[in-house]
């Protein structure tokens, strides 16, 4: 029955990129189920229910999955694209607007399978498919929008966890700037989505 259930997700999934015109990211999710290996660097933060002082102007909103139409067309139009599947696999949107305009979102999605067997448990939200609209980037949208999904999260967990991919240096201010430490570099193999090997290390460039 779980396996059952794992494959309407990945089909569902691919439904999705196919249904976007993302042919390629369909081609990519198709691969990535079968084999893949990754490198991120890894940040994470104690978190706590206080919110960021939200400035006048700007509301951040969080759209469940059965939400999703919705909040399809403000999501679009903040710049996600393939992150849109991420509902198919039970993850929250939170969205940021400036008066009606979405111009950054990002998602609460579950533990990937490489975190966990690195360590991280069921107390830890992870936080990822982050796009802020590139004519407001620079301007704290990205550390803002983190910093609301922290106390949100805090509601049943205690750490918040994020990736980066090691040339994405904007990103990583950003979280830094949002509270957030550099743990290391995780390097991770999967077959058919399943753990084959995981190493944490603690240097990003070990």
């Amino acid at each position: 029955m779980r396996f059952t259930r794992r494959l309407s997700a990945a089909g569902a999934e691919l439904l999705e990129r196919i249904r976007l015109g993302d042919y390629r990211g369909a081609l990519r999710y198709v691969l990535s189920r079968l084999y893949s290996a990754s490198e991120f660097v890894v940040f994470e933060r104690s978190i706590d229910a206080r919110r960021p002082d939200i400035p006048p102007g700007i509301r951040i909103c969080r759209a469940a999955p059965e939400q999703a139409e919705q909040f399809r067309t403000d999501l679009l139009a903040s710049g996600a694209r393939e992150e849109i599947a991420h509902f198919r696999r039970g993850a929250a949107a939170y969205l940021l607007y400036e008066g009606d305009r979405p111009v950054a979102s990002g998602w609460m999605m579950l533990l990937p399978r490489r975190l966990a067997a690195a360590g991280y448990g069921e107390s830890t939200a992870y936080l990822g498919g982050f796009v802020v609209r590139p004519e407001r980037r620079g301007h704290g949208l990205f550390g803002l929008l983190l910093r609301s999904m922290c106390a949100d999260a805090s509601k049943t967990c205690s750490l918040a966890l994020l990736e980066t991919s090691i040339d994405n240096s904007s990103s990583q201010r950003g979280a830094l700037k949002a509270g957030f430490v550099r743990v290391g570099l995780i390097r991770a193999t999967l077959i058919l989505g399943r753990p084959l090997s995981v190493r944490l290390t603690d240097r990003v460039d070990g």
